[in-house]
């Protein structure tokens, strides 16, 4: 069931499920998405702890604006552990979510542990922006349809087909409007999060896929060897990692959280 919480100074959507062992895990989505398609994630993760998905700001059912940061997002993760008292949290974040993670490991030491998934430091080489403009396309003037077929185009491995579980990456509740995707693609092309990577305490792990179009796999690499941590890369899968590779995501976070 979604709760509410006042976090950071606006509405946060979340739901809380899992076991009590005394670990918290905090799972991130990425663009144009929503809580709902961290559930696989989630679902698998029930059994060893306690697990808690958000709706990032201007996603969801949480609240919407037309301008924000990426700064405002991992202040906004900051905010909602702290409002939460959660003690011995992970954060796991999937590809924006990873944006949001790593830089709220850097201004805040509430998470133990980060799980960066899909990752890079800053927002240069926007691969998004630059599949919509090879398509003669704009975030401004792309229609659903059409973003949603260039995104199927280049989220995959060669030989993924059509993966079964590929249903539970599809975002829920309220859509996205043009104003919101413009608010969105704006917060994760303008960061820089590897000017203050050195002040990350947090023990972390970077996920990269070996045939990401979105995150190259070397963008993780970078990430990593600057944090100078386990840095993990799946083979014969892209993008969409999390339904191509599930259950070899849930064994390598498992064994990094213990």
């Amino acid at each position: 069931m979604t709760k509410f919480i006042k976090a950071n100074g606006i509405k946060l959507a979340y739901d809380e499920s899992g076991g009590e062992d005394g670990k918290n895990i905090v799972l991130i989505h990425g663009l144009s998405s929503s809580k709902e398609t961290m559930y696989l994630m989630r679902d698998s993760l029930l059994d060893k702890y306690k697990v808690y998905t958000i709706d990032c700001r201007g996603h969801g059912e949480s609240d919407r604006m037309a301008n924000y940061t990426l700064e405002d997002l991992a202040k906004d993760v900051v905010s909602f552990t702290e409002e939460l008292q959660l003690e011995n949290a992970t954060a796991i974040g999937y590809s924006m979510g990873s944006f949001i993670a790593l830089r709220a490991g850097e201004i805040s030491d509430v998470f133990d542990k980060l799980i960066l998934i899909g990752t890079k430091g800053d927002g240069s080489s926007p691969a998004i922006t630059n599949l919509l403009k090879e398509n003669g396309l704009s975030v401004e003037n792309v229609s659903k349809e059409e973003y949603g077929r260039i995104m199927r185009e280049n989220i995959f491995a060669p030989t993924t087909k059509n993966p079964e579980n590929l249903r539970t990456m599809r975002p829920k509740g309220k859509e996205l409007s043009i104003e919101d995707r413009v608010a969105e693609m704006r917060a994760v092309t303008i960061f820089d999060n590897m000017k203050e990577i050195d002040k990350v305490t947090a023990e972390t792990m970077v996920i990269s896929a070996e045939y990401d179009k979105i995150v190259p796999p070397e963008r993780g690499l970078e990430v990593a060897e600057a944090l100078n941590c386990r840095y993990e890369l799946l083979n014969d899968a892209g993008h969409m990692m999390m339904v191509e590779k599930p259950k070899e995501i849930e064994d390598l976070i498992k064994d990094f959280i213990g």
